[in-house]
């Protein structure tokens, strides 16, 4: 359960191909949110949001790409 916005920290690296990462991009049921094309590879959450969601992160390496979600119950009144 998450009760206010939250940060979205990823650790993504290429540790099979060596051939360094392009992108990590941040869903939020969905729809994308943000881009992050350079380490560290954070967004912070902060909007309007209630009850059940889903975050997913694909990161994407020079070769391919990798995903991962997990849902979340948030109730978050305010905006920063």
């Amino acid at each position: 359960m998450i009760i206010a916005g939250i940060d979205i920290d990823v650790d993504a690296s290429d540790n099979v191909g060596g051939s360094g990462m392009d992108r990590v991009e941040f869903y939020i049921d969905g729809s994308l949110m943000h881009t992050a094309n350079s380490p560290p590879y954070v967004w912070t959450w902060d909007e309007k949001a209630f009850f059940k969601n889903t975050i997913k992160v694909i990161a994407y390496d020079e070769d391919g790409l990798t995903d991962d979600a997990v849902g979340v119950f948030i109730i978050n009144f305010d905006r920063k």
